[in-house]
């Protein structure tokens, strides 16, 4: 099994969580997952984050809620081209055993654990 993250988005307007995850992660790394099986993650998290609104470039902090959710492919992920767009710079595949030598912020690194897979 390989394991791919894509981090962060918003739901827009009228915007499904499922319509969301599609969109954000067309968005970011050019995966069409519409077809695949989707899972909302058992917990749900809240916090606090800053943002740079695009248009002012005016620095706002926000109260946000994070869904996480896993996403099934029907092929191996070696057969999935990635394609960095937006504000990823960087992407790839990882097998799950590979997630402990990661360098991934602390946040990432404890979902990851409460999923189990690190």
């Amino acid at each position: 099994m390989m394991y791919g993250l894509c981090q962060g988005g918003g739901i827009e307007d009228g915007e499904s969580k499922r319509e969301a995850v599609i969109r954000e992660v067309y968005e970011e790394v050019g995966i069409d997952v519409s077809a695949f099986d989707i899972k909302l993650a058992d917990d749900v998290s809240k916090g606090q984050s800053e943002k740079v609104l695009r248009d002012t470039r005016e620095k706002v902090v926000m109260d946000m809620t994070f869904y996480d959710f896993t996403v099934y492919a029907d092929r191996p992920a070696s057969e999935i081209p990635i394609r960095c767009e937006d504000d990823v710079v960087e992407a790839s595949w990882h097998s799950i055993s590979d997630l402990p030598k990661l360098s991934l912020s602390p946040p990432v690194s404890a979902r990851l654990r409460n999923l189990g897979y690190r």
